[in-house]
């Protein structure tokens, strides 16, 4: 399941907690932003790569 992740993503890798805290420092340190939501998925919803449903 990792390496289809990974090789279906448009950045061509999975995230990891630094990417995830870059994301959130560009919104702390952003003053005129306000009201985004800011998706941090390494395109995941660009490519449609989601994961099955869980039963």
């Amino acid at each position: 399941m990792y390496a289809h992740a990974r090789d279906n993503l448009p950045v061509g890798k999975v995230g990891t907690a630094i990417d995830i805290a870059k994301g959130n420092l560009f919104v702390i340190d952003n003053s005129f932003m306000t009201g985004a939501i800011i998706d941090i998925n390494g395109g995941v919803l660009v490519a449609g790569f989601l994961p099955p449903p869980r039963t």
